[in-house]
This record gives C-alpha cells, sequence and structure tokens, in this order.
C-alpha cells in the first residue's frame, strides 16, 4: 500500500514525480512477483500542514488527485488496483488510516488474497 508519506513536502512535489517514482518501482518489482496489486493512499486532512509540519497544503491536493496515477499504472502494469480512499479515511493525525478504515481494508483485501491464493 502506498502511504502517505509520498506526499510529504521533501517527497513528490506534483503528480508527474509522484508517478516517475512508482513507475520505477514496478518496473523493478513486477519482473520479480506473478502479482501486483497497488492500494493508493487515503486522502490527507485538508489542514494537514496543521496538524503535521512535514506536509504542506500541496500534500493534500496530491493526496486528492494520486489515485489517478496510481490507477493509471496499475493499467500499465496489469496490477491490482484499490483506491482506499474510496472506503477509509484518515483518523485523527490527519494522515493514518482510523481504526473502521483498517477494518474496511482488511475486508477487501481478503477476497483477492484468497483468490490469489488459489
Amino acid at each position: 500500500m502506498l502511504g502517505t508519506n509520498d506526499y510529504k513536502k521533501n517527497n513528490a512535489k506534483n503528480l508527474n514525480e509522484l508517478k516517475k517514482g512508482m513507475d520505477e518501482l514496478l518496473n523493478i518489482v513486477s519482473s520479480k512477483t506473478k502479482y501486483l496489486l497497488i492500494i493508493s493512499a487515503i486522502l490527507l486532512n485538508d489542514h494537514i500542514e496543521i496538524l503535521d509540519s512535514e506536509y504542506d497544503h500541496n500534500s493534500y491536493l496530491l493526496s486528492k488527485a494520486g489515485y489517478k496515477v496510481y490507477n493509471a499504472l496499475a493499467r500499465k502494469y496489469n496490477a491490482l488496483y484499490l483506491d482506499a480512499k474510496a472506503f477509509a479515511k484518515a483518523g485523527a493525525d490527519g494522515e493514518h488510516l482510523e481504526e473502521e478504515g483498517h477494518i474496511k481494508l482488511a475486508n477487501k483485501l481478503i477476497p483477492i488474497i484468497e483468490v490469489l491464493a488459489n
């Protein structure tokens, strides 16, 4: 799963940088595994820069749009794809899954893992 660390202000500055880094990673791992599953990160709190100084408002904007990059890369590498922000949200710290989000994520992953394991 892609974490919200990818959106920190000292990491990717824009969607192109986000795509470049993930594309490089997928290029390496795609030849070493039978299946790829990309889970894009949740949406950051819209005032994340107040909660954590490692983020800025651009981090929030990247978290809103990052799924497009990861979805496109999933298609490129024939990977399975889940958009975590579609079913989970950030907890009180604005950047990590809330407890219910962990449960929802697990429930989404169980059938995928069961199919891939057989």
